[in-house]
C-alpha cells in the first residue's frame, strides 16, 4: 500500500513468518548452555578429593555457610526483584490493551513518511507529503486522512510562546493538520476546529 501511495518512491517490507534457522540456532543455543551449566558442576565435583574437603569443611563450616547464606539471600532477592518487575510489567501491558485512549484506535492506521532521503528541498518534501496525502485519501477504504508532526503519546514539542498580552508563556505543542480532530474522531466540545493554512 505504500509503494501503492507513493509511487514506487517509498516501500516496506515485513517478513513475521516463522524461520527455522531461528528455532534451530535458539534449541541448540538452550541445550549447550544447560548441558554446559550442568556438568561444570559435575565435573568440579568429580576432581574434588572428599577426605581434604571433609577435613577442611569440618575447621571453616561456619564461614563457609555464612557465604552460602549471603549469597542465597541475594539470589532470592534478585528474583523476588525481577519477578516484581515482570509482574509490573506484564499488567501494563494488559492494562494497556483496554486503556481508554480518548479517539478511535481500531479505525485509525498510522503511516510515517521521511521524506528527507527522497527530496532534497523542502519544498520537494513538502511536495512528495501532499502526493501521498492525497492518494491515500483517494483509496476507497480512507475515510479522512490527516498528518501531524507528532503522534499521539509519542512525544511532543515544547517552548515560549507569547500571548495576545505579550507575556511569555512555556507551552506544549504539536503540529497538526485542519483535519486531525475529524480523523482521530474526537469531538470539539468548545471552539472550533483548525483551518487549513494557506
Amino acid at each position: 500500500m505504500l509503494r501503492r501511495v507513493s509511487s514506487g518512491t517509498l516501500g516496506l517490507s515485513l517478513d513475521l513468518t516463522p524461520d527455522w534457522r531461528v528455532f534451530a540456532y535458539t534449541a541448540a543455543l538452550s541445550v549447550l548452555t544447560g548441558i554446559a551449566v550442568g556438568l561444570w558442576p559435575a565435573i568440579q565435583a568429580a576432581r574434588t578429593d572428599l577426605c581434604s574437603t571433609l577435613k577442611q569443611e569440618a575447621t571453616g563450616k561456619a564461614r563457609a555457610g555464612r557465604s552460602r547464606n549471603m549469597l542465597l539471600g541475594a539470589q532470592v532477592a534478585a528474583c523476588l526483584i525481577l519477578l516484581a518487575g515482570a509482574g509490573l510489567l506484564f499488567r501494563g501491558v494488559r492494562r494497556l490493551g483496554t486503556a481508554d485512549a480518548g479517539f478511535d484506535t481500531k479505525h485509525v492506521f498510522l503511516m510515517g513518511v521521511n521524506a528527507k532521503p527522497i527530496a532534497a528541498t523542502p519544498s520537494a518534501r513538502t511536495a512528495l507529503l501532499h502526493r501521498v496525502i492525497d492518494r491515500v485519501q483517494a483509496l476507497p477504504e480512507v475515510a479522512s486522512i490527516a498528518w501531524v508532526d507528532r503522534p499521539p503519546f509519542i512525544r511532543h514539542g515544547s517552548g515560549p510562546f507569547r500571548n495576545e498580552q505579550g507575556t511569555s508563556d512555556n507551552c506544549l505543542f504539536n503540529g497538526v493538520s485542519d483535519r486531525y480532530f475529524e480523523t482521530l474522531g474526537l469531538k470539539v466540545l468548545r471552539g472550533r476546529v483548525f483551518a487549513q493554512d494557506q
